[in-house]
């Protein structure tokens, strides 16, 4: 049986608000929250947010050419305003040559991309809405494997650095970055299942002192079940049930006292597909607790 593609797929938010303070009586309000419409290859065309009052927050829109290729992407404001535009010009093998970044003066930047025989990008120059040079950013590989990138300004300064490690298997194993802006740099030691998930995530400031630790735990289907993040004076426990098909249907999260945080259930098809997820975040003394439902809703070509 052919799968069937899908149209649009509808967010319906469900949120449990205070009717009576008096009387602490709480009531259910429902509203149309996202659309996301596909052409017939799958590609997202649009995505829309709505406000509980029916009104556009903002929408995306998307347009492809003859291969399904990107062309355009825009960003509207509620009041029509483009916030953001771009638009892509493509060679005949399906690679990005050029990127155009719009503004309102109708005046745009100009981001060209160069390759390598193996269709890696090898190089991407900024041009201004003058013509002048803003910057230029440079990767290398081994094999398909981005080792570095590089991000210089104008006057050939460097802003950013990045260097990554592999293994055998082709994992990240090390992960040095440098911040031009506040001259500092990074490391990132990751250690991995033999599955390929990760297993423990290491964070050093410029100092060679931890300043973060990221430790998961999967079960026997090498699926993640456990996440504890750790960082100076806050460590945050998560935890994934999954139903025999492999959905999450269940996380919640922890604080370093054992207070909850935040909890989802979802619930799915016989398809796979979501179709809705309740979810609790505690205001943890900072904000009132909330409580909502996110339901889908799916039309189909």
């Amino acid at each position: 049986m052919e799968k069937q593609k899908i149209k649009e797929s509808l967010v319906y938010k469900k949120d449990l608000v205070l009717k009576s303070a008096s009387e602490n009586e709480l009531e259910e309000q429902e509203y149309l929250f996202s659309r996301t419409v596909y052409n017939e290859d799958g590609k997202v065309i649009s995505e829309i947010q709505y406000s509980p009052s029916g009104d556009t927050i903002q929408e995306y829109e998307y347009k492809y050419n003859s291969q399904g290729l990107l062309t355009e992407e825009l960003l509207k404001e509620a009041d029509g305003f483009i916030a953001e535009h771009k638009s892509f010009e493509v060679n005949d093998d399906g690679r990005i040559i050029k990127e155009f970044r719009h503004y309102m003066d109708e005046s745009f930047d100009t981001i060209h991309y160069f390759y390598d025989d193996q269709g890696n990008i090898i190089k991407k120059e900024v041009i201004d809405p003058d013509g002048d040079l803003e910057s230029i950013e440079e990767f290398s590989y081994s094999g398909e494997l981005q080792t570095t990138h590089i991000v210089k300004d104008a006057d050939g300064e460097l802003v950013y650095e990045k260097k990554i490690d592999f293994n055998d298997e082709g994992k990240a194993v090390e992960i040095y970055e440098f911040d031009g802006s506040s001259g500092q740099t990074k490391k990132v030691v990751n250690e991995y299942y033999p599955s390929g998930n990760k297993k423990e995530v290491l964070t050093y400031n410029h100092a060679g002192q931890l300043i973060g630790k990221v430790t998961l735990k999967e079960n026997t289907e090498g699926k993640i079940i456990q996440v504890t993040e750790e960082s100076p004076g806050k460590k945050n426990i998560s935890n994934f049930t999954y139903d025999e098909r492999g959905n999450m249907v269940y996380q919640d999260e922890f604080d370093k006292n054992g207070e909850m945080i935040a909890k989802v259930n979802r619930v799915y098809d016989d398809n796979n597909k979501l179709l809705s997820s309740a979810v609790y975040m505690h205001g943890g003394g900072r904000g009132l607790s909330r409580n909502y439902t996110l339901r889908q809703e799916y039309t189909y070509f």
